[in-house]
């Protein structure tokens, strides 16, 4: 079962077949690489323990991204929570394994994207994408059971929070 996944992913780091790179960022060692990106296809992986790493793996590269990377990153980030909602939010089941700091980080991954696709920005007219998104991620996370919920509804507030960072920035 899921709930039986440990957080050192022994096996999957011991593999062969993990890439070096995915090993580098789950120690928080990688450099500048898009490779990750190729990561999220192992996301709906079968096997539980497989996908919580490369989870971690894609959560940790958040760290490094930059140009291109960064834009990848923050489409496939928003892309994989809007498409899997439950999937998504079933990561921080594992209290253990992901925290409300990787939640946040999370929304800094989705806001990538949000920085490049709201043309709305500048004018400050219509209503944000942000929040068109997160009223869409909560009406989907109805069937969720309640802690998936509360995960995603987490995730709609650090991600307005963030929105709403960025804007004063800008």
């Amino acid at each position: 079962s899921a709930s039986a996944i440990g957080c050192d992913f022994k096996n999957i780091l011991n593999d062969p077949e993990t890439p070096e790179t995915a090993r580098q960022l789950f120690n928080h060692a990688a450099k500048y690489t898009e490779e990750p990106l190729a990561y999220f296809d192992q996301l709906n992986s079968r096997n539980p323990e497989k996908s919580a790493f490369y989870f971690r793996v894609i959560t940790n590269s958040y760290a490094f991204a930059d140009g291109a990377f960064a834009e990848g990153l923050g489409n496939l980030g928003k892309e994989y929570i809007e498409n899997y909602p439950g999937n998504f939010a079933a990561f921080f089941d594992h209290t253990s394994c992901f925290t409300d700091t990787d939640l946040k980080t999370w929304a800094q991954i989705a806001l990538l994207e949000f920085e490049i696709i709201d043309d709305q920005i500048e004018s400050g007219s219509g209503e944000p994408l942000v929040n068109i998104y997160s009223n869409h991620l909560l009406a989907k996370s109805q069937s969720l059971p309640l802690s998936q919920q509360e995960t995603i509804r987490k995730f709609t507030i650090y991600l307005k929070n963030s929105w709403g960072d960025f804007l004063k920035n800008i």
